[in-house]
């Protein structure tokens, strides 16, 4: 536990490699105690080593350890939902989607928002939202736009149930995913709308600090301004 935990902090840090050695020896400790048995500790050490492995770019790596970890969760919870299982399968689908591997991805995304619908019902949950959006992403890099912005129009409207009128980030996150989609579209109007509003919650959230969201959201804005033909307004958020 305490070298799992050590392992975090040094993530945390950005000490990937410190981390993954970490990890790496937590797991070989792990499997000497449970030998062949499936164990929920085996699997998750698999998840954490692979995940380190993603942020440093080893995604061969990190896919066949998401894949061991994906099939050790299946056998221990059987034929079960489990939020362990829609994690797994989650991640893997995003490991794939960092390989280019679109349908691989969509398909395990498709499978893990399916499980997490089944375990939440009809309660709104942040992650039924996070696995929307994510689902939504990869359709979007598949071309496929109308489902694309279907998910992430449930997955924004489950954010604003989920928070209110508070600003969180998350909300900021889904308007400026949709207003893309909408941009891709051709629908400019509706994508400069949403944009507007994440850039003035992104404000809110971050205040007078420079925050690379903020950036983001002035740069995207500019970008649908200008493809408006409003060249004024988008050369005064380049600006900025």
């Amino acid at each position: 536990v305490s070298l799992c935990s050590l392992a975090q902090v040094y993530e945390a840090q950005g000490r990937l490699d410190d981390s993954a050695s970490l990890h790496e020896e937590s797991l070989a400790m792990l499997r000497r105690i449970h030998g062949s048995k499936d164990h929920s500790s085996v699997a998750a050490s698999l998840h954490s080593l692979a995940q380190v492995y993603k942020a440093q770019g080893r995604l061969d790596d990190s896919a066949s350890l998401h894949e061991e970890s994906l099939a050790m969760d299946r056998r221990i919870h059987g034929n079960k939902d489990h939020s362990s299982v829609a994690a797994s399968l989650c991640s893997l689908a995003q490991v794939y989607k960092a390989q280019g591997r679109l349908d691989g991805s969509a398909s395990l995304h498709e499978e893990s928002l399916a499980m997490k619908r089944r375990i939440y019902g009809k309660k709104d949950h942040s992650s039924v939202a996070v696995s929307l959006h994510s689902l939504a992403q990869v359709y979007k890099a598949q071309g496929r736009l109308d489902g694309s912005a279907s998910l992430h129009e449930e997955s924004l409207a489950m954010d604003r149930r989920i928070h209110g009128n508070k600003d969180h980030s998350s909300v900021a996150v889904s308007l400026h995913s949709l207003a893309q989609v909408y941009e891709a579209q051709g629908r400019l109007d509706g994508s400069a709308s949403l944009h507007e509003e994440s850039l003035a919650m992104r404000r809110q959230i971050y205040g007078n600090k420079d925050h690379s969201s903020v950036a983001v959201s002035l740069c995207s804005l500019a970008q649908v301004y200008e493809a408006q033909g409003r060249l004024d307004d988008s050369a005064s958020l380049h600006e900025e």
